[in-house]
């Protein structure tokens, strides 16, 4: 479920016209998943970024994959005895990873 944060009823109102509009209209554009992108971080931390973009994984499960593997190379070319060694990564995952980085 979605929460929409809103400032004031006069706020809340602006918000839902404007998403009534984009329901009628579209809105010329496609809208990121998250939010802002992070800059000036770390490499992991970018990585990590990265990784809770992807189906299944939660942003602590990202968190160790990119600072188990440090890069997304290295995290390509890991096996599924280097993934299972993390904290959480079980068969489903491993494999639902394993495909999108593989395409398979």
């Amino acid at each position: 479920m979605n929460v929409i944060s809103t400032y004031s009823l006069h706020h809340t109102a602006y918000v839902i016209l404007k998403l009534a509009a984009h329901d009628r209209s579209g809105l010329g554009y496609e809208p990121p998943l998250r939010g802002r992108k992070p800059s000036g971080l770390p490499q992991v931390a970018q990585l990590a970024f990265v990784l809770e973009g992807m189906p299944g994984l939660s942003a602590n499960l990202a968190r160790l994959l990119a600072e188990r593997f440090g890069s997304m190379a290295a995290l390509v070319a890991a096996t599924e005895a280097d993934l299972a060694a993390v904290p959480g990564m079980g068969p489903k995952r491993i494999a639902q990873l394993r495909a999108i980085l593989h395409g398979g």
